[in-house]
């Protein structure tokens, strides 16, 4: 809501309500109004959810920095052969326009580099991942954004850096329908997507 008030200002939350539709949910509506592409909104989602690390939207910044880098995944671990694969947890998958924020080893001036892998099956399942640096002062360095399925982010870090993560969206490729039933069905039943991937470092 901070980020969408921050594009578009104070009001544009009760303009959602105001122009909502029948079988739209915020997220449709939003794109209807600002007549935004599943690809356009994705980016947007990127945008917001990396900000939210360090909750980097003018209003809020300065009083929430005691809340800032605490949106971690948990992520399950295996090491092989000097390689590192990292997996998040069971519940922890990102659904539709969500989003996980892994934490990343600091790198000491040198350059490191991370593998992104998407799992997903589904070909309207999409992705939106890059690298956010934060420093000790609780400021937000970002780097570039990536979209492909398969996908190699290079970063560093100084004494200066406090901490470095990669945040990964879930989005839809193509369309978005906020519903994949009939809602006005007594027996419809949501269907969920998820969206798998995987993080591997080292060799």
């Amino acid at each position: 809501l901070e980020y969408w008030a921050m594009r578009h200002g104070q009001t544009v939350i009760a303009d959602l309500f105001r122009n909502g539709r029948r079988g739209e949910d915020p997220a449709s509506t939003y794109m209807r109004m600002f007549s935004l592409s599943a690809e356009q909104m994705a980016d947007e989602m990127y945008d917001c959810y990396s900000r939210l690390v360090t909750f980097d939207f003018p209003r809020v910044k300065e009083n929430h920095k005691a809340h800032a880098c605490q949106l971690l995944t948990q992520m399950d671990k295996e090491s092989r052969h000097g390689s590192v694969t990292l997996t998040p947890q069971e519940g922890q998958l990102p659904e539709t326009y969500g989003f996980n924020v892994v934490e990343l080893p600091l790198s000491n001036n040198k350059s490191k580099s991370i593998r992104f892998e998407a799992l997903s099956d589904n070909p309207d399942c999409a992705y939106r991942y890059g690298i956010v640096i934060v420093d000790r002062n609780m400021n937000a360095r970002y780097l570039p954004m990536s979209s492909k399925r398969t996908g190699k982010l290079k970063y560093s870090t100084d004494r200066n850096t406090s901490h470095a993560y990669l945040v990964v969206v879930g989005c839809p490729a193509k369309s978005y329908n906020p519903y994949l039933f009939n809602p006005y069905s007594q027996d419809a039943q949501e269907t969920e997507v998820t969206y798998p991937y995987r993080v591997r470092f080292g060799k």
